[in-house]
């Protein structure tokens, strides 16, 4: 029994160190997979020993080395922005940038030298002993201003470039005496202004200069009632007497024109480009000619008048004709005096009448009987009485437009001896007012150039007057100053300057 026990101890004890050894080999590789499962660095099992039995499969074949890393997986979304940091320190200061365009502000300039080019928006200071010259800008904008000053006992004139003039108005025109002293009896124009013909008891007086010259025409010296010019101032039609005389060279020779006949002529009128002419006889009728007084035609179908005034549209055809009789009317022809109809016109004992270049602006004067001045917007269908200064209105004229007009009164009826001189009107708004002008003479006639700027007066006690609203256009024209005058001026454009402040007494050429 006893070797049986050992026997059986024997074998037990071989159980025993086998299931050890499996007790062993799988805490083992228990313990190898844990570690590898936790992040742990795989390492080989434990060895065992060689020849040692298991109950289980060989693992060296399952547990490889560790293989590649995969791809990278999508980046995540953006987390929110952190805080802004602090402000940086203020960094040293950059370079001074370029100089802007000038301030709307005024700069004045002391002058000593005798010629100044003028800059826009300046004001000038002259302070010489001799004349300064300023000259205008060549190329101002509209609105621009320039001021000057005389300072120095040389005075001064502003010069202009080609194209341009300066308007000062017939408030601050001169009206001194010019040509010759004469009984004047009328006046004519050019169109622009350059070339006047004066008639007078003695003959017929020229100026190519708007009056800064006269001369006498070769017309006969003789009595002349009456003279009005062509637009360019080569044809002029004079009126002596009871007859017509005629130039076609600007008053350089001159043709009496029998073929008008030897009649009462009392007022006549000539077109723009001088081919048609009309010549009323007092209280007759009117003759009309079509070629330069070539032929006449005696236009009776208006009936007979006592004419006297007449006046033309720029080509002729509308002719207006006013009767001086104590209720006499205004008549109109728009056929270069064929027919002949009345105006709806107040009756008046009209004196005188004068009409835009297109016959739509119309005015006249009564002569006698305490009447004024009547202008028509219309070409006559409806008239309005804008002054109610009494006198011996004598004549009317007006510019292309017809809003310039000119009339003279030749005297003043006194209660308490001899009659007063009179005086010319202005005005600048088509009639609407007028303003007296500060002359008096026994005005008998005045002429205005198509734009408005030149008038010419005359009277008949020796004065003759070409007051200017604007000096002659381009380089030829100026304004001129003396000491201590003044002049602001303001650039409207199209080459034309204008007066807006004055003192002294600047005037223009």
């Amino acid at each position: 029994m006893k070797h049986s026990t050992t026997a059986l101890t024997g074998a037990g004890a071989a159980r025993r160190a086998r299931g050890l050894a499996r007790s062993l080999l799988f805490g083992a590789i228990a313990a190898a997979l844990l570690l590898q499962a936790c992040g742990g660095p795989s390492e080989p099992l434990a060895d065992v020993p060689a020849g040692t039995k298991t109950d289980t499969a060989d693992t060296s074949a399952a547990i490889g080395p560790t293989g590649p890393a995969g791809p990278a997986g999508p980046t995540g979304s953006t987390g929110p922005a952190g805080p802004s940091g602090a402000d940086g320190a203020v960094g040293p200061a950059g370079p001074a940038g370029p100089m802007g365009p000038p301030s709307g502000g005024f700069e004045w300039r002391h002058v000593t030298t005798p010629t100044v080019q003028a800059a826009p928006n300046t004001g000038y200071v002259l302070d010489t002993v001799t004349r300064t010259t300023v000259t205008l800008p060549a190329a101002p904008a509209v609105g621009d201003v320039l001021r000057l000053t005389g300072a120095g006992a040389g005075g001064w004139e502003l010069a202009q470039n080609a194209g341009q003039r300066v308007f000062a108005g017939y408030g601050r025109a001169s009206w001194a005496r010019r040509g010759p002293v004469m009984p004047w009896t009328g006046v004519a124009s050019s169109a622009d202004g350059m070339r006047l013909a004066a008639s007078a008891s003695g003959g017929i007086h020229l100026s190519t200069d708007r009056g800064a010259t006269w001369s006498v025409s070769s017309a006969p010296a003789t009595y002349y009632s009456q003279i009005v010019s062509s637009a360019d101032g080569t044809h002029l039609m004079a009126l002596q007497g009871q007859r017509i005389w005629l130039s076609p060279d600007a008053g350089t020779t001159w043709t009496e024109n029998g073929t008008a006949g030897v009649r009462a002529f009392v007022a006549i009128t000539i077109s723009a480009d001088g081919s048609r002419l009309a010549a009323a006889e007092y209280g007759a009728y009117v003759q009309t000619s079509d070629d330069f007084g070539a032929t006449w035609t005696l236009r009776t179908s208006g009936g007979g008048h006592t004419w006297s005034g007449l006046a033309s549209s720029a080509d002729g055809l509308r002719l207006v004709g006013v009767d001086a009789n104590g209720g006499g009317a205004v008549y109109a022809s728009a056929d270069g005096g064929v027919s002949w109809a009345p105006l709806p016109a107040p009756p008046r004992d009209w004196g005188g009448v004068a009409m835009s270049a297109d016959g739509s602006q119309l005015v006249a004067s009564v002569r006698n009987g305490g009447g004024g001045l009547y202008v028509s917007t219309d070409s006559g269908l409806t008239w309005q009485e804008r002054t109610h200064v009494t006198g011996p209105w004598w004549s009317v004229s007006s510019s292309a437009d017809g809003r310039t007009l000119a009339a003279t009164i030749e005297s003043f009826s006194s209660h308490f001896g001899p009659s007063e001189p009179g005086l010319v009107y202005l005005s600048t708004d088509a009639g609407a007012t007028w303003i007296a002008q500060p002359t008096t003479g026994y005005w008998v006639g005045a002429a205005i150039s198509a734009d408005g700027m030149t008038l010419a007066a005359v009277s008949n006690d020796g004065f003759l007057a070409v007051p200017r609203a604007a000096s002659t256009a381009g380089t030829s024209g100026a304004v001129a100053g003396g000491l201590y005058d003044a002049l602001a001026i303001q650039y409207l454009g199209g080459g034309l300057f204008a007066f807006i402040e004055h003192e002294g007494s600047p005037t223009v050429r």
